[in-house]
């Protein structure tokens, strides 16, 4: 079935890649959707996932109003060949100004990246590699006896996969939960190929009250509508939400590993009225939560912390990336400052048109996708 469906896929215009990741979705959807065969099949032929029916509350009305998962997936990769800029996430450090100037304070943009350990096994040294530690097969080990707590993930991963907290607790190694030794840890060297080692970064202690046992991200997504050839183009906001980790997420803040969105407003901070989450990982019908379901924790009518600081990091990137056009940015509010973590250039529709509601009602982004689809056929 999945090769049927890829296959269907591409005849509409999809890439191999992305085709196949795409019919692993519909059949993953097709499986937890309550919705009648029929419905399913509609959806289908107007191009989206079947839980969008129940997600967007789609209808022969209003279908034409969303974005379809389809058509999403066709128009990539919207910005061609820059895109290698950002989905390698050690390209991005180094693309990256070191810090950016908010008033008179000096704000770090990423955290420090300490160690890249290459496909076959060597050790990268980064630009934040500490030069007093000797670097040999204990780096790893005396890195964290120096910096505590560090975050271990792959260069190329997404949705979280693979990441791992290594920390010391009352001197014990912790890798994620589990203790191990510090043998264990050399020869888990063999694992972790393709490896990034950086700087841990805390959240804000608003956020960590909802979910505390790992770290919420921001997720951000711009687009540049470019009306003069020359002008550069206009940065725009389109979407901005938390997402939280859970129980069944296994702590990922990732919606398809079972997370939960929250939105806010870009401009003001303000939080929205329901917090999303994915019908597979619901007992019942409701997706929708006033509090996060697992510590009973709400935000709704407060406003994120330092969102100046949010705002100034967002436009920095922007700014600087000035040849991406449509881009997530991922980001962690910390006590006193924001890090940015990553950007994705195929960023999630689901939260974008059940928080915001649907893109084709927003003139911006309609006019945005509509060009970009129009180039298409």
């Amino acid at each position: 079935m999945k090769k049927i469906l890829a296959r269907y896929f591409h005849k509409k215009g999809i890439d191999n890649k992305r085709s196949l990741l795409l019919a692993k979705m519909v059949i993953q959807d097709w499986k937890v959707s309550n919705d009648s065969f029929i419905s399913k099949i509609w959806a289908l032929q107007k191009g989206f996932r079947p839980t969008r029916i129940q997600q967007y509350g789609l209808t022969t009305e209003n279908y034409k109003y969303y974005l379809s998962d389809v058509d999403y997936f066709r128009m990539h990769p919207i910005n061609n060949h820059f895109a290698f800029w950002v989905n390698d996430k050690i390209t991005l450090r180094y693309m990256l100004p070191n810090s950016i100037k908010i008033g008179d304070e000096e704000m770090l943009l990423m955290p420090k990246y300490y160690l890249y350990i290459e496909n076959d096994g060597h050790f990268t040294y980064l630009l934040d590699a500490p030069n007093d530690i000797a670097k040999d097969i204990n780096f790893l080990y005396n890195l964290l006896l120096q910096k505590k707590v560090l975050a271990m993930k792959p260069s190329n991963g997404d949705g979280g996969a693979g990441f791992v907290k290594l920390y010391l607790n009352e001197n014990n190694i912790c890798w994620n939960e589990e203790v191990i030794s510090q043998q264990q840890l050399t020869d888990r060297l063999g694992i972790l190929h393709g490896y990034i080692v950086t700087e841990y970064v805390y959240q804000h202690q608003q956020l960590k009250k909802v979910w505390p046992t790992s770290e919420n991200t921001l997720r951000i997504v711009a687009i540049k509508n470019i009306d003069d050839k020359y002008d550069g183009g206009k940065i725009d906001v389109i979407s901005s939400y938390v997402r939280f980790g859970a129980k069944v997420s296994k702590g990922v803040c990732n919606m398809a590993a079972g997370g939960l969105n929250l939105a806010f407003e870009f401009n003001t901070g303000k939080y929205g009225e329901f917090m999303n989450r994915h019908k597979r990982f619901c007992e019942d019908d409701n997706i929708r939560f006033i509090a996060h379901p697992d510590t009973n924790e709400s935000l709704v009518g407060q406003s994120l912390p330092h969102i100046e600081k949010v705002q100034a990091a967002v436009y920095a990137l922007c700014n600087h990336l000035s040849s991406l056009e449509y881009f997530g940015i991922d980001i962690i509010v910390g006590d006193n400052d924001v890090k940015v973590l990553e950007v994705n250039t195929l960023p999630g529709l689901d939260s974008m048109q059940i928080l915001d509601g649907p893109l084709f009602k927003n003139p911006i982004a309609a006019k945005f996708f509509a060009k970009k689809l129009s180039k298409k056929g």
